[in-house]
């Protein structure tokens, strides 16, 4: 696999890997917008709100059992060709899993309702959160599946893994709640269920790489390269729960459903940004030994902060309305709530833009002290603003909380191995989002169509002034290019912008 010196084509390869699997594993979470709308109407709030906060809770252990393997694996596999290497370096990293997830599993399930009184203050879901665990080791096994395929380009398996456990999870939950109506209890038994059966079609995909282990060679490297990355990964699993810990402590399930429906809808944030982040580990450390590989990073990250921003700036105009045509009236949010929920999706992309030289230094656990850090601050941030503010609270908080994690791993990673990001060009755009921010919440008139119509032009007016201000000369001649393409296919002649 090669990729090319100039900008241009590093960023269509990062474009390419990203449309296939970042974008495929993201459409995964896409589709959960089916169900959506019907498990809205049909689940009052509380429901909703501890299918959530279930689901989420179960998932902080997931990284636990992972221990970073895939990473590791990852890593050590293509330190070597000979094929019975490998297959001992991938089956020392299954087993690591294995063992864990018998060990966390079975310890959580014998746990449960001592676990579901201290976090949820009831054992009234003690049922539900034990079908939950149970689908942790076919979760992890799924995962594994996923990340062997990536990393042996296997992608037509890949595509089986990840759009048909959607696909089976809807099908499933659909006919347990609809059809035998057995309430949110089939959420989660039809996510173990799926789970079951695609972990199964995992383990056929990697049969050929999994073997006896003949020794334990690696499993200490294995495990000292990974387990940063599991405490990374926790951490990604407890972030999200920060803010619904204190809603269901501080405030009420209803508080947790409504909070939980704009999360919903924040997928259409997401999903770009998981695409991206999927592609752009491989892409970064496959080009960082190339000619102007700093200038390519500084690049993407001034071009993913101008995207992010202008994302921020889509849900302030269009996002309440979404909101109720998706879930109805009654889950009715502040606009700024979803904003900031819309800031803490786009600044975890950034996490990993502005954090690659401490991968590339290999003195990872720098991003879990990071990221860490950046909990902290949104534990902090939660416990002052949630009592005071409730779910607006919630929403600052964690995107405080995220922020604080970005400027830890920036300065760590430029300390550790400089790159020369643009981060004056960053904060120019960051500020003109801010001003158009603020004019968009205050635009307060009766007609909708005027009100959307003036939130349209000063969103125009952020693009036109990064356009002319912000953007260089060669930038906007390739936009330029590219307007004129655009505009050629769509009238069938060459025209020409000047």
């Amino acid at each position: 696999m090669e990729i090319g010196n100039s900008l241009k084509e590093r960023l269509k390869f990062l474009i390419k890997d990203a449309g296939f699997y970042g974008s495929l594993r993201a459409a995964t979470k896409a589709l959960s917008i089916f169900t959506f709308p019907i498990l809205a109407r049909i689940f009052s709030k509380e429901e909703y709100g501890l299918v959530d906060g279930i689901a989420i809770f179960a998932s902080i252990f997931g990284p636990l059992i992972i221990m970073g393997q895939d990473s590791a694996i990852a890593r050590y596999f293509y330190e070597t060709n000979d094929t019975k290497t490998r297959c001992q370096i991938v089956s020392t990293g299954f087993w690591i899993e294995m063992v864990l997830a018998f060990i966390i599993t079975g310890t959580l399930f014998f746990h449960a309702e001592f676990i579901m009184h201290t976090v949820l203050k009831s054992t009234q879901y003690t049922y539900a959160y034990r079908i939950a665990v149970l689908s942790l080791p076919f979760t992890v096994l799924h995962q594994f599946g996923l990340n062997l395929m990536k990393w042996t380009f296997q992608r037509k398996q890949y595509l089986v893994l990840t759009i048909g456990i959607s696909i089976t999870t809807i099908v499933l939950t659909l006919i347990l709640v609809l059809v035998f109506r057995v309430g949110i209890i089939g959420v989660f038994w039809s996510n173990l269920l799926s789970n079951c059966i695609f972990s199964l079609f995992a383990l056929f995909f990697c049969r050929k790489y999994l073997t006896i282990l003949s020794s334990f060679k690696y499993l200490v490297p294995l495990a000292k390269f990974g387990y940063p990355y599991m405490l990374i990964g926790i951490g990604f699993a407890i972030f999200p729960s920060v803010d619904r810990y204190f809603i269901a402590n501080y405030l009420t399930l209803t508080d947790l459903g409504t909070y939980a429906v704009a999360l919903k809808i924040m997928i259409f944030v997401s999903l770009p940004v998981t695409a991206f982040r999927t592609a752009w580990s491989p892409f970064a450390y496959f080009i960082h030994k190339q000619p102007d590989a700093g200038n390519t990073y500084s690049k993407i990250l001034t071009y993913y902060t101008f995207a992010g921003v202008l994302g921020i700036l889509i849900v302030l105009l269009i996002g309440q309305p979404v909101m109720t045509l998706m879930a109805s009236k009654k889950y009715e949010v502040s606009a700024v709530v979803m904003a900031l929920l819309a800031f803490f999706v786009i600044l975890n992309g950034s996490y990993y833009i502005t954090g690659i030289g401490v991968g590339l230094s290999k003195k990872t656990i720098f991003s879990a002290m990071s990221y860490y850090g950046g909990i902290g601050v949104s534990v902090l941030a939660n416990f002052l603003l949630v009592p005071r503010l409730g779910i607006m609270g919630a929403a600052l908080g964690t995107a405080l909380g995220q922020l604080s994690a970005v400027v830890f791993i920036t300065i760590a990673a430029q300390r550790l191995y400089p790159i020369p990001y643009d981060f004056k060009r960053c904060i120019l755009i960051l500020s003109l989002g801010v001003m158009t921010a603020w004019g968009i919440s205050a635009v307060d008139v009766d007609s909708q169509v005027t009100c959307f119509t003036a939130k349209s032009a000063m969103i125009g007016l952020f693009i036109s002034l990064n356009f002319y201000f912000i953007f260089e000369t060669f930038e906007r001649r390739k936009i330029y290019g590219l307007v004129s393409k655009y505009l050629a296919r769509l009238t069938g002649r060459q025209i020409e912008i000047s």
